[in-house]
């Protein structure tokens, strides 16, 4: 029987390492490669002297030294992935932390064997560090556990407006506190839905509690686990997704708009989308939120585009992840 692949992964809980880490390890061939995780920062020599590789996501705290004198000894190759630029807008509420780790992760970008990146701008921006750069996009794997298409129709209801995620997107939500205000003239049209609402601080409570005041009675849904979030586009038809116009936002993939269609929840953001290379949305450089929303007041096109949106996403997830196996990274 031919010896398995041992691969050693970081993770945690996070949104990103279960998307760039978790979800693409635990869909190789079993009986091919042995995955085991690794819930740390710190590595320690003795659990890397038999393995084939090390995949690492962003950060880990591990002295690149040490790191360098462990593959040479072992012989393991080392894969860094990324999703994220490291440069952050000053007022982003992890940009000191992302500060403060940059040395680390560029020594990890150097000493990287390979460097998966999720769009091509990332890879660009980490080709100065190394020549071994491939671009592996983030997908939503249909079927997959919570990933179960559902086209969800509005019948004998008023459609849903709202906004998904973590306060990692709040400087984009904030940034359209002014058309927000217009919208709420169709409160008879639409209900309004906040997901994700978490209090564990009191900076994060505040932050939450100023998002809520954007909207008119909005029902808000609480953090759920990273394993079961999906299920908050159940409650939201129609997708406010705005991005500012910075190299931080650039440089992310357009997951947002392909995990909100395997609900058949309509997005509305700006062009930033397209030149990722996602098309399948409703982009307020034709049209502003307040007009596109005014034609979604009528129920048959608000269906109609429900339905061939979330066609659209669920083909297009599927044509990724066909592309962008993980399993050839591995040789």
């Amino acid at each position: 029987m031919e010896k398995k692949i041992k691969i050693l992964a970081l993770i945690n809980l996070g949104g990103s390492k279960y998307f760039r880490v978790l979800l693409p390890l635990d869909l190789l061939d079993k009986e091919k490669y042995e995955v085991v995780y690794l819930n740390e920062n710190f590595i320690i020599e003795s659990i890397v002297k038999d393995i084939d590789y090390l995949y690492i996501h962003w950060v880990q705290r591990t002295n690149c030294a040490y790191l360098s004198l462990w593959k040479e000894k072992y012989g393991f190759k080392i894969i860094q992935d990324i999703d994220d630029y490291w440069i952050l807008p000053h007022s982003h509420y992890m940009s000191s932390k992302i500060e403060d780790a940059k040395k680390q992760l560029f020594n990890q970008l150097i000493l990287a064997d390979t460097i998966l990146c999720s769009t091509q701008y990332l890879l660009e921006k980490c080709q100065q560090f190394n020549d071994n750069c491939h671009l592996r996009e983030n997908y939503i794997p249909i079927g997959y556990h919570q990933f179960q298409p559902e086209l969800i129709k509005v019948e004998n209801r008023k459609p849903t407006i709202g906004i998904c995620g973590s306060l990692s997107h709040y400087d984009d939500w904030m940034s359209i506190r002014n058309q927000l205000k217009r919208m709420q003239s169709l409160e008879n049209h639409f209900d309004f839905v906040v997901a994700g609402y978490a209090d564990e601080t009191k900076i994060s409570k505040d932050k939450w509690d100023k998002i809520i005041r954007l909207f008119k009675n909005p029902k808000v849904y609480r953090h759920l686990p990273v394993n079961q979030y999906i299920n908050f586009y159940k409650h939201i038809d129609i997708l406010l997704a705005p991005l500012e116009l910075n190299e931080f936002n650039k440089a992310k993939s357009g997951l947002k708009i392909l995990e909100a269609g395997i609900k058949s929840t309509i997005t509305i953001s700006n062009n930033l989308y397209r030149e990722k290379g996602i098309d399948d949305y409703l982009s307020i450089d034709d049209k502003s939120y307040f007009e596109h929303l005014s034609e979604l007041k009528n129920i048959d096109i608000l269906n109609d585009y429900k339905q061939s949106f979330h066609e659209s996403i669920i083909e297009k997830n599927k044509q990724l992840q066909i592309t962008n196996q993980l399993d050839k990274f591995f040789i």
